[in-house]
């Protein structure tokens, strides 16, 4: 579903924020260090700032339109360009994430990504 990375934040944003079990969970593709916080802490703390409060809303919001964009770019872009626009926003991930792993992102066969990755020049 997404790829995120230091100093990001990760979560299952309906599972948290509804305190529903989830149906996907976070898995580390390199060795990570996590930190944590409970909803009930970070309620606590939005009670106690206003501050906090709308930064975390503004993070919120950034997130949506990210998926706003993922959405568009799953339904709109061929896998080419699909592809190319991954290379151009996190080509470090393409070292440091097994290529099945990108191309089930990307909503690509595998062996359709191993022909763009071998030849599209990015």
């Amino acid at each position: 579903i997404a790829f995120t990375y230091s100093p990001g934040v990760c979560a299952v944003p309906q599972s948290f924020q509804f305190q529903i079990p989830s149906r996907y969970f976070l898995t580390c593709l390199t060795d990570s260090e996590l930190e944590y916080i409970t909803y009930t802490e970070l309620m606590r703390l939005f009670d106690q700032s206003q501050q906090l409060e709308r930064l975390f809303r503004r993070i919120t919001e950034f997130v949506l339109a990210g998926m706003i964009d993922r959405h568009i770019e799953l339904h709109s872009m061929s896998i080419e360009e699909r592809f190319k626009t991954f290379c151009q926003r996190s080509p470090h991930l393409l070292n440091l994430v097994p290529h099945k792993y990108i191309a089930s992102y990307l909503g690509i066969n595998p062996t359709n990504f191993s022909k763009l990755f071998n030849s599209v020049k990015f």
